[in-house]
């Protein structure tokens, strides 16, 4: 869901200079077949050792069902031209996430 929603949003990311990327801990072979299955138009990034996503700060403690583990907290990041974080979405819901980002940057 959130793929998509940055998928259909991406011209609008465009015409602010916004460059669009996902990324997760799944093989390149494994994104491929979800970039492909789910038509998007921006890259996915593979991070399988969490290497970034650590760096990040995204790769956390999670708990499911009574069961604490390792995982994924997703994020976003806006990144600027000088490489330097502007600002983060910590830990955000997938639906209208792609609409609050958009909205936020526009307003800078």
């Amino acid at each position: 869901m959130e793929a998509s929603e940055f998928r259909d949003a991406k011209k609008d990311f465009d015409k602010l200079g916004v460059a669009v990327l996902g990324m997760s801990a799944d093989p390149v072979k494994a994104q491929a077949s979800f970039k492909a299955k789910q038509n998007l138009n921006f890259p996915l990034l593979s991070d399988p050792n969490h290497k970034t996503i650590q760096k990040f700060g995204a790769w956390r403690k999670k708990q499911f069902m009574g069961r604490t583990f390792m995982g994924i907290v997703r994020s976003s990041f806006l990144i600027g031209k000088t490489g330097k974080i502007e600002q983060i979405w910590p830990t955000v819901k997938a639906k209208g996430h792609a609409a609050e980002v958009l909205k936020s940057i526009s307003q800078k």
